[in-house]
């Protein structure tokens, strides 16, 4: 079968080459998880970084008026969610589907380009992104990740959504992902965006 992975240039990360190989056993961590752990706990003020809590106990919070400290609150909450939703995903598949890949440590690929195609465009947001084909030897999982979309759920619903996840139910308007934990190695570079 034909797999393709979707790579996103980030800071320390090379593009991939034929003859490449990539595997989830050489980090603890895969990229994604590692930005998920390094979430943004402070907030700008007045050229300083405050921590926030420590900023909204203070009298100083009182000067800002909400407006002015949303977006920079929006992302911290965002960052704070998203890693509770992956630290809970991750609980569930411990406890219910340990032998299926973790979204921790996993390589995501998808079964056709047209769908890499679509993952390229929806990650698009740094400079670079590059298609791969790939052969691939591991664990894989098929599941829908519409049942990631979070807001401010409990834990409850996380864990009924890391289920359904698990399970490889599908969503409504599905968004497939396809996880592998194993290795993937690279057959031919499709293409890149800059």
């Amino acid at each position: 079968m034909t797999y393709f992975h979707v790579l996103r240039s980030a800071p320390n990360t090379r593009l991939l080459s034929v003859g490449d190989t990539v595997l989830t056993a050489e980090k603890k961590f895969n990229p994604f998880y590692e930005r998920v752990c390094d979430i943004n706990h402070e907030i700008p003020v007045a050229n300083e970084p405050r921590r926030l809590l420590e900023f909204f106990g203070s009298e100083i919070a009182a000067k800002y008026p909400g407006t002015a400290l949303a977006p920079n609150v929006k992302g911290i909450l965002e960052g704070y969610v998203r890693l509770l939703r992956e630290m809970e995903f991750e609980n569930v598949r411990r406890e219910y589907f340990g032998k299926l890949p973790s979204r921790t440590r996993c390589i995501w690929i998808t079964d056709s380009l047209p769908m890499a195609l679509y993952w390229m465009k929806r990650l698009d947001k740094v400079s670079l992104c590059q298609i791969v084909e790939v052969e691939v030897e591991g664990t894989l999982h098929r599941a829908d990740g519409r049942h990631l979309e979070y807001d401010s759920s409990s834990i409850q619903e996380l864990r009924e959504a890391a289920d359904r996840y698990w399970r490889g139910e599908p969503h409504d308007t599905p968004e497939p992902e396809l996880l592998l934990e194993g290795g993937m190695h690279i057959a031919r570079v499709v293409t890149e965006s800059s």
